[in-house]
């Protein structure tokens, strides 16, 4: 568990403990468990890790986007500026989402309406959370696609999704969710299929807005090139579980989690010029995969015989406190526990 920061009015999102299970044959699986962070006001936390380590699934949990017949049981806390969003009804989150907690989905091509224009896409939920007059809605949409780097906004409005690049429709939806202007924005991948200049200028984009709105935002990817530049916060996740947890420079500059140190040994933005690419052997467990140990046990290099054994406890990378809790630069690995019993590796 990560130590969750006392509630002020500069805590936008705080999560503690939330774990997810799923139904499917043979009975319920459980894919997120006891995933904790706090983020501030006009903070940045990207959530990493590989495809199928349960980031995406775990924010629509948290959204409420999963359909009730599929979910099992959702535990924990989750407080959105301070108010808890667990147990709501649907129409309880309807009001909430896109209104003070935003989703830009993944696949800018398919996540629009393809029967709507850009501008009626853009003003709904000016009309549905904001009451405003669909004149009003719409001029106000102008000024977001505006806002958003969009050339000639009054005549892209009557435009349809078709009609745009790529990187255009992920400004749309950038603009579709700061339209009720949120205390958080969940972006899922926003930069995939972009090409290297349109991606940047997505990101920057980010920065801006936030800067202007104070918008807090949570990114989920598996590109450590793009956390390094535009993330305060980093939560790197595997199979359900969140591993290392705490600011970008000390997981960038004294990353301690094994399953971290492979994911950025794999990523050439943040490899060194003619420094070799490290390759990382295997797969990701299965969604619900239940180890008695330490999940990535199986793929690691300095995996010991009690990391097949039993989870580590979360400890401190600064003080070396390991109580259960963790504040700060925090993982889960045996390695930096002095008083693990059994140090010898994997033969």
């Amino acid at each position: 568990m990560i130590n969750r920061a006392m509630q002020t009015n500069t805590v936008a999102l705080s999560v503690s403990d939330f774990s997810v299970s799923l139904r499917a044959e043979g009975g319920d699986v459980k894919i997120v468990r006891d995933v904790s962070f706090t983020l501030e006001k006009g903070q940045t936390m990207a959530l990493v890790g590989e495809s199928g380590c349960g980031k995406t699934i775990a924010m629509l949990s948290l959204m409420g986007l999963i359909p009730d017949q599929q979910i099992a049981s959702v535990s924990g806390e989750v407080l959105l500026q301070g108010a808890p969003m667990l147990g709501l009804t649907q129409d309880e989150l309807r009001s909430l989402r896109g209104n003070r907690i935003a989703m830009i989905f993944q696949e800018a091509m398919t996540a629009l309406n393809p029967t709507m224009t850009i501008g009626e896409q853009v003003a709904e939920p000016l009309i549905v959370h904001k009451k405003m007059k669909r004149a009003d809605a719409m001029r106000r949409a102008e000024v977001l696609l505006s806002e958003t780097g969009i050339d000639e906004p009054k005549r892209r409005l009557r435009q349809y999704p078709f009609e745009f690049s790529g990187g255009m429709l992920q400004r749309v939806l950038i603009a579709m969710a700061l339209a009720c202007e949120p205390a958080v924005i969940i972006a899922d991948e926003p930069t995939t299929a972009l090409d290297v200049t349109t991606q940047q200028q997505v990101l920057s984009l980010f920065k801006q807005l936030q800067t202007q709105h104070g918008t807090a935002l949570l990114l989920i990817t598996h590109d450590l090139g793009v956390v390094s530049h535009v993330a305060d916060q980093v939560a790197v996740m595997y199979a359900g579980e969140i591993v290392e947890y705490g600011g970008i420079e000390e997981v960038f500059g004294n990353t301690a989690h094994p399953y971290t140190a492979a994911l950025k040994a794999s990523t050439p933005a943040l490899q060194q010029r003619g420094q070799a690419l490290t390759v990382l052997e295997g797969q990701p467990p299965t969604a619900g995969y239940v180890a008695s140990g330490c999940a990535f046990a199986n793929r690691c290099d300095r995996a010991m015989r009690i990391c097949t054994q039993t989870q580590a406890p979360w400890i401190n990378r600064v003080d070396g406190r390991a109580n259960g809790k963790a504040d700060g630069h925090a993982l889960r690995c045996w390695q930096y526990h002095d008083a693990n019993p059994q140090k010898e590796t994997l033969t």
